[in-house]
């Protein structure tokens, strides 16, 4: 729920579904409060926090995710956050819940945290139930041989309202 293109893409559908039937719950990184908080609690979300990762803060962050994940009513965790997510599916598995990744991106951050972002994902496709990406080759940079896993994976175009952008002489 922060500014990012991930989000824009869930609160579209978020807006669009229907919420007495489905329930969308959201684990925030950090404190800060995001663009689109107000707008999920008054569609009947729930929005929980969970600290920004660091490599100092790993068992902190565990312990976060596993009491997040304790008392949220889900059944189902969808995660756009791939960096992290073989860490809180790991738990998430744990729990019987049903895990789903959702790849946005063609590469690695640069430096030391791009090291770091591949040494965590390396274990994603282990924990994850099904597989999403906004396109075939965002599926294959995060997930490898889409034939290992083709009957759990789908391209999933982003959420776009095309009417923003339909032309008007105005």
């Amino acid at each position: 729920l922060d500014y990012g293109g991930a989000e824009t893409m869930i609160m579209n559908i978020y807006r669009k579904i229907n919420n007495e039937k489905i329930k969308f719950d959201f684990v925030v990184h950090g404190s800060k409060i995001g663009l689109y908080e107000s707008e999920v609690l008054s569609l009947g979300g729930n929005i929980y926090r969970v600290p920004k990762y660091r490599i100092y803060n790993y068992f902190g962050y565990i312990k976060s995710w596993k009491k997040t994940l304790s008392f949220a009513k889900t059944s189902i965790l969808h995660s756009h956050v791939r960096s992290t997510a073989s860490i809180y599916f790991k738990i998430a598995k744990k729990k019987g819940l049903k895990t789903i990744i959702h790849s946005h991106n063609t590469s690695f951050s640069s430096g030391f945290k791009g090291i770091v972002e591949r040494i965590l994902q390396r274990k994603i496709v282990d924990y994850s139930d099904y597989f999403l990406s906004c396109s075939l080759n965002a599926g294959k940079w995060l997930f490898g041989d889409l034939n290992k896993i083709k009957d759990r994976f789908e391209v999933v175009n982003n959420a776009i309202d095309l009417n923003k952008f339909r032309f008007d002489d105005s």
